[in-house]
């Protein structure tokens, strides 16, 4: 099984044959269509933005305004087999008072009938002793949060995601 991650920012797959055969999907530039991007910071496109993390890993996150309807984008995966399938996401705000911890991500793969929230791990939600890794109120823009998401055949896959609208509205 081989292992992707996503920038989503990243995604990141790794072989469930061949715990080797890491393959990172850092740019999110190859996603469609190419008119939901934009560099320019434009209403209504996810914005490209360049990154590089401490360990060497290059690539180009998209992200999108709480208040911005941005639709849906896919990112070809280019992979086949079964696949352990891991989400990297940059939360560039501070963890608000009133944060979802359902997210405001939704990702799926092409043929899957329903979407999956993404959202940070709260430790508290969980375990009082342990804190979190995100914090309140704290700077969390330089860091990516991975996490495991599922285990599927990635053979002629594509990966799509859509921002959720903070108004509960989804």
């Amino acid at each position: 099984m081989r292992r992707i991650v996503m920038l989503l920012i990243l995604l990141c797959v790794f072989s469930a044959a061949d715990a080797a055969s890491l393959v990172v999907l850092s740019d999110m530039s190859l996603c469609t269509p190419g008119n939901r991007l934009t560099r320019d910071f434009e209403d209504g496109c996810w914005q490209l933005v360049d990154y590089e993390t401490v360990d060497g890993v290059r690539g180009i996150m998209a992200f999108a305004s709480g208040s911005q309807d941005t639709g849906e984008l896919t990112l070809p995966l280019n992979v086949t087999g079964p696949h352990k399938i891991f989400l990297g996401i940059n939360y560039t705000k501070p963890q608000e008072v009133n944060w979802s911890s359902y997210g405001e991500l939704a990702v799926k793969l092409d043929g899957d009938f329903g979407y999956s929230r993404v959202g940070a791990e709260n430790m508290r939600q969980h375990a009082g002793h342990i804190p979190s890794k995100m914090g309140i109120v704290n700077e969390i823009y330089k860091s990516i949060q991975e996490a495991y998401w599922k285990t599927a055949d990635l053979t002629g896959k594509s990966l799509v995601l859509t921002r959720l609208p903070r108004d509960g509205s989804w």
